[in-house]
């Protein structure tokens, strides 16, 4: 069996040329990886990130890593 895994970068609050912030996804069946932030994540950077991974790549779970302090935590959201 093959799976087929795709990659994209995608642009938040995009106007004109210009976005907020940038992050690289890679999609294996339903769950989608985010990793690669270039710029300022805001929480409507994330609300934005979500809706379009629900609605249009129809994904149910969303995994990532978030640096906290001197920690690196893995994060798993399920989209539901």
């Amino acid at each position: 069996m093959s799976a087929q895994v795709v990659c994209e970068i995608y642009r938040t609050n995009e106007n004109n040329g210009s976005f907020v912030s940038a992050v690289t996804i890679t999609y294996f069946g339903t769950e989608a990886s985010v990793q690669g932030l270039s710029g300022t994540f805001t929480f409507s950077c994330w609300r934005e990130l979500t809706d379009y991974l629900k609605t249009v790549r129809n994904i149910k779970t969303v995994r990532y890593f978030r640096v906290k302090r001197d920690q690196v935590m893995e994060k798993v959201v399920s989209l539901g």
